[in-house]
Parts: structure tokens; sequence; C-alpha cells
């Protein structure tokens, strides 16, 4: 019996300790916990920039689509995409597809050329015997003289112009051949949009013409790319940039901007506005056009000023506090002062600060442990 009263009694013993040990920690649980926060020193720092970042391109700054000047099919290409050029290099040659209407018009002219040239020629005969005879003035012969030769010009300038018209060849200037398509500038070929075969249309003024080539000059590229109307107000020319290419591993080529467009550009992910970037390459050799590209424009800066973490900050309206750590032994009961401080321009981390506070001091950050 006196066996079994001691184990009943140690079963209430540990029935009881175990009570209290839930209780004690139902009340460690219910205290509130001490929150550890980082302390910052307020530190100088050589620059504080604020910038944002740009979606584009890389483009030549110059493309010049080269045209016909005549209606026709292509007959032989002479270069490819890729090739560089000099102004006045055949690209391609056209076989003329005379119309019909042009050729009996130019026809039409040399026989008119040639009515005038045979009544100036009788009048220049006459006139020249006459003046062997001493009839006609000095004056006179002279005029129907050049009458003359100018019936002549007229008339080689008609079956010049024929000639053109029907195979696009120039019998006076073989250079000038309307067939030869040529360069008008110095560059690389960046496209040739055509197939020998092709029929293509000279420019007018109601078609632009078929572009035969498109030729830039590579050594002079340009950043293409769009700014968000939220931004636009801290964009201006002459900004430095840093353009980097994605294909382009750790490229990073500076530049200024040197154009903003008055209008705006309306697209799906807003209002937008075009802007125009000279960057600096050295080296051109894996630079492609139209290559994708992003620009780091920097809107802000100042150097050697205070700056602390953003994360240190408290805002009541306009006005921006901080807590100064006037004690730091215990870094779960931090000693502080409130203060205001005037601060200036963030790169999203720190943040400038203009008054209030001094190189050196400290103040409390944000939540680190508990």
């Amino acid at each position: 019996m006196k066996a079994k009263r001691i184990f009943k009694l140690s079963l209430w013993v540990i029935f009881g300790l175990l009570v209290i040990m839930t209780f004690v920690f139902l009340y460690k649980k219910a205290q509130p916990q001490a929150t550890i926060y980082s302390v910052e020193t307020v530190t100088r720092v050589p620059s504080i920039q604020r910038s944002i970042i740009l979606t584009g391109k890389i483009a030549p700054r110059n493309e010049v689509m080269i045209v016909p000047q005549l209606n026709g099919i292509i007959a032989e290409i002479m270069k490819k995409p890729g090739d560089l050029v000099k102004a006045g290099d055949i690209i391609a040659r056209i076989k003329v597809v005379p119309e019909m209407g042009s050729v009996n018009q130019s026809e039409s002219q040399v026989e008119i050329a040639k009515i005038a040239l045979d009544e100036a020629e009788q009048k220049y005969k006459i006139a020249t015997e006459l003046h062997q005879q001493g009839i006609v003035a000095e004056e006179e012969y002279a005029t129907t003289k050049a009458n003359y030769l100018q019936a002549k010009e007229r008339l080689a300038s008609a079956k010049d112009a024929y000639n053109i018209v029907l195979t696009g060849m120039s019998q006076r200037n073989a250079q000038g051949s309307t067939t030869l398509v040529r360069s008008t500038v110095d560059g690389t070929i960046l496209d040739i949009p055509v197939k020998e075969g092709n029929s293509v249309i000279q420019a007018n003024s109601f078609n632009a013409g078929t572009t035969i080539a498109t030729i830039a000059d590579m050594t002079e590229m340009i950043f293409i790319g769009k700014v968000d109307e939220v931004d636009i107000a801290r964009v201006a020319t002459g900004l430095p940039v840093t353009v980097r290419i994605g294909a382009i591993e750790g490229s990073a080529f500076s530049g200024v901007v040197e154009y903003i467009s008055p209008k705006t550009i309306q697209q799906q992910q807003g209002t937008q506005y075009e802007l125009k970037a000279a960057i600096t390459i050295d080296d051109y050799s894996r630079i492609r056009s139209d290559m994708s590209a992003n620009a780091e424009l920097i809107t802000d800066q100042v150097s050697n000023v205070l700056a602390v973490p953003e994360g240190a900050l408290q805002f009541e309206g306009d006005k921006v506090y901080v807590e100064v750590v006037t004690s730091d032994a215990d870094p779960k009961h931090l000693q502080t002062e409130r203060r205001e401080i005037k601060t200036g321009i963030s790169n999203g981390s720190l943040i400038e600060v203009k008054s209030g506070l001094k190189e050196g001091e400290k103040v409390k950050g944000t939540p680190v442990a508990a």
C-alpha cells in the first residue's frame, strides 16, 4: 500500500511540473521580443548617381536607300550584304523594259529634230554661198551658222534620249548609264532586298521606288531608345549614357544624348518619347545594325557627399527624420534621439544627407534579428 501511494504521489508531482512548465512557456511566448536593429554609420561617399534604364537598339547614324533611275528587270547583282563599297561602285545592272508611249514620243522628237536640221542646213548652205559673194552680211551669216549647229545638237540629243528610253544606255556618257545602279555613298551594304529577275520601278512623285540596296557607315553608330513619360522631365540633351549590347558580353560604350523627340509615341506600354545618343565604339568588328541594347542614363549626380541607407529614414508629411544612436552598448535596447534631416538625391540604396548629420555619427537602421 505504501509503495502504491508513493507511485501516485510521484505521478501528481510530474503532472504538476508539466503544468508549471507549460504556463512558463506560454508566459514567455506572450512577452514582446526585443528587436535588434542594424546600426548605420554616416559616411562620405565619392558620388551618388540617379539613373534610368532605357531599352532600344544600336543603329547606323545614316542609312541610304539606293533606288533605280528607270523601270526594268534586275539583270545582274554585283554585290552582296556585308560588302564595303565606295561612292560610284556598281551594285546591280538593270535590263530596260521600254514603255511604248515613251518610245513613240522619243521617236517623234527624233523626226522633228531631223526636219529642223534639214531646214537649218539648207539655209546655212545658201547663206554660205551668198556670204562668199559678199551679198550676206557677216552678222546674218553667223546667225544662220549658229542655228544650223544648234539643230545638229538637238538631233544628237533627241537620238541619245531615244536610245536611253529604249536601252537605258547613253551613247554620249557611258558612265552615266541608267541601267547601272551605283552606290551614292561610302559604307557597308546592309541589305539587298531584290533578286535577279525581279521587276523594279524608279522613284517618282507617287512612288518611292524599289530599294535595290541599303548602305550605311558602320563606323558611326547611335543608340535609339524610348523614354517613358514619367521620366521625360529628367532627361536632356548632353547627358552622359552608358550603352550595353546584350549579345556582346561585358560591353559598355560611353555616349551622350543628342536628340529627344518632341512628339510622343503612343504604344501599348504607355506614352513614350524617342531618344538618340551618339556612342563611341573602338572595335566595330562585332557590331551589327539593329542589335538590342540597354542604355543607363545618368540624370542626376552629386560628388563627395554624406550618405545613409534609405532604410534608416522616417517620414512624416514632407519632413524626414532619423534615429541617431547615442548608445549601442546593448544591441537589443539602442538608445537613440530623433532628429530631422535634409536629404538630396538617392540611387535606390544610399541617399544624400544635406544637413542634420555629421560624418561618423550612427543611426538606427532596419531590423536584422529578434
